[in-house]
């Protein structure tokens, strides 16, 4: 979506740090879990998501983020 190169790897998620996909390696750095990951590129290359939403639509973005990954669970029959 910010048009950072990338190549994708196949592994077992027992390989992961966090036994979970997905993780990363960054030249050496492997780091684990999909908000530690968004955090670190964005600190490295920039913001080039969210960069122009006000702070409310920025605010907004981190309460749907935070209910979909930490509250919502599918219980299947």
């Amino acid at each position: 979506m910010v048009e950072l190169p990338y190549s994708h790897v196949y592994g077992e998620p027992g390989e992961a740090p966090k036994g979970k996909v997905p993780w990363i390696d960054d030249d050496g750095y492997i780091l684990g879990d999909s908000t530690f990951i968004i955090n670190y590129l964005k600190r490295k290359y920039g913001d080039r998501l969210d960069a122009r939403l006000s702070m409310r639509e920025r605010a907004l973005g981190h309460a749907v983020k935070r209910m979909l990954e930490e509250s919502l669970y599918f219980v299947s029959s």
